[in-house]
């Protein structure tokens, strides 16, 4: 049981990392100046 709710954590760990990642791509994309 503990296997599988580490697993769960680092499945929605892994999301948000990723998630922070494109969010900040896409903030500093958005604010160069074109």
């Amino acid at each position: 049981m503990s296997q599988t709710s580490t697993l769960k954590g680092q499945c929605i760990a892994e999301f948000l990392g990723t998630g922070l990642l494109i969010f900040f791509g896409v903030g500093c994309v958005a604010a160069l100046p074109w």
